[in-house]
């Protein structure tokens, strides 16, 4: 994930879409990012920690950030390398289409998904922080193009992830931005 400090939501969206930026990205006044350099003390940038999901840090920086020390800090810690697409975590075959629009949304936003086989799934907004503030009930979806209309009105404004999963799998992941 990308926190760019001190940057507005409307800056980084133009960052991201100028250099083509796949990964999630955050901005720090208004995304919740300067929050997270304050919570592990985070001095400079670009800095690369890794965080352990119980928010612990387990490297403090990953210097000089080449590939080979990323994947060195991943492996040691217990991540497996995998090959990964650039247009989300869609990789499994499951769903062929997504769309979230509006993007960015304030009251309600719609959800697309094409899945090619029956599964059970369920959908959750996570903000920054990693805390789930919206998520709904798994239920049987069956091989066709379905539409979800999410209600937002009382998530405050910032940037989120949308997931569509079940309790073995993330099937596809996008970043949604309440304003």
């Amino acid at each position: 994930m990308g926190i760019a400090r001190w940057s507005t939501d409307e800056q980084v969206i133009n960052f991201d879409e100028q250099y083509g930026i796949e990964y999630p990205s955050a901005s720090g006044t208004e995304g919740g990012g300067n929050q997270i350099f304050q919570m592990y003390n985070i001095g400079g940038t670009p800095t690369l920690y890794l965080i352990h999901p119980d928010r612990s840090v387990l490297v403090k920086q990953i210097y000089p950030p080449t590939t080979e020390n990323i994947v060195d800090s991943l492996t040691k810690y217990g991540c497996i390398t995998q090959a990964c697409s650039n247009s989300g975590i869609d990789d499994f075959g499951i769903i062929t289409d997504i769309k979230l629009y509006p993007n960015p949304a304030t009251t309600r936003t719609q959800l697309e998904i094409e899945i090619i086989k029956d599964r059970k799934l369920s959908i959750e907004l996570v903000n920054l922080m990693g805390d789930v503030v919206l998520k709904s009930l798994e239920q049987n979806f069956q091989p066709g193009r379905h539409s979800i209309s999410l209600k937002l009105d009382n998530i405050q404004k910032g940037i989120y992830f949308l997931s569509v999963l079940n309790e073995e799998t993330v099937y596809s992941t996008r970043k949604l931005l309440i304003n």
